[in-house]
């Protein structure tokens, strides 16, 4: 793929309004780049226990039922490393290591083969709010690692615009961010640096009612079923970020200062 035609499908991608449309150009760029198949995994981090996935599928509709019936996305060991993993995983470089992949995945993936799932790569990606996402090339026929190293830093260059395109299309409107207000926001924000509410109220120069009453909208607001958890959420879902503006910044020279 040359660098127009790359350009092109990443302004569709950035312009894409719905699901179907992230599907058909997943497809197309999976057939410009000679991929055969691919497969896109969107994680939202809604509860621990149990979260909600979205896959864009481009493989073989049997081994979509096979794998969706069997819940082989639990012990998927792709799905395993991507989920701690930043950097771009080589298929053949999870199955040979037996940290990455137990018998049971290595199960897996040789059934997946019968069906044509033979090879690929893996692009993770973390975002702000918790979400994980998880682009994976495929191929019928293995490929030598050098032909996957060298498809790697263009993979990765348009995996981001991709994940881009499908957080904005996908998460549209999941925030809750717009129904906290700045004070709810500011009492969440200490609560999750793990202040007491006399403490916040101190801070917040309010009272320690006031503190209390906002928590509970905090709860409510966030469907949560108490505090602890409604502070949990508001984590995940990046109400509460790193505050940049109070950074304690230290640098590191060549002298290891």
């Amino acid at each position: 793929m040359n660098t127009l035609h790359a350009q092109d499908l990443i302004a569709q991608f950035e312009t894409a309004a719905d699901q179907r449309t992230i599907v058909s150009l997943l497809r197309e760029l999976s057939g410009r780049m000679g991929f055969d198949y691919f497969r896109l995994a969107l994680i939202f981090p809604s509860t621990i226990q149990r979260p909600d996935v979205i896959i864009f599928n481009g493989c073989p509709q049997s081994w979509v039922d096979t794998y969706t019936a069997s819940g082989f996305f639990a012990i998927d060991p792709i799905v395993k490393c991507g989920m701690t993993q930043s950097t771009p995983i080589l298929w053949a470089d999870v199955v040979r290591d037996n940290e990455s992949c137990d018998e049971q995945g290595r199960e897996l993936m040789q059934l997946a083969s019968e069906f044509g799932i033979r090879d690929g790569v893996t692009f993770p990606w973390h975002g702000a709010n918790g979400h994980v996402g998880l682009l994976s090339f495929i191929t019928s026929t293995p490929l030598t690692r050098q032909q996957w190293l060298s498809a790697v830093p263009f993979l990765s260059w348009l995996s981001m615009h991709i994940f881009e395109a499908v957080a904005r299309v996908c998460l549209a409107g999941l925030s809750p961010q717009d129904a906290l207000s700045l004070r709810e926001l500011e009492v969440c924000r200490w609560a999750a640096e793990g202040k007491q509410v006399s403490d916040i109220a101190q801070i917040l120069s309010i009272t320690p009612r006031t503190v209390t009453f906002h928590l509970e909208r905090i709860v409510e607001k966030l469907g949560a079923s108490n505090k602890s958890q409604a502070i949990f959420w508001a984590l995940k879902q990046g109400l509460v970020r790193l505050n940049i503006d109070a950074a304690l910044v230290g640098n590191v020279d060549e002298g290891g200062q």
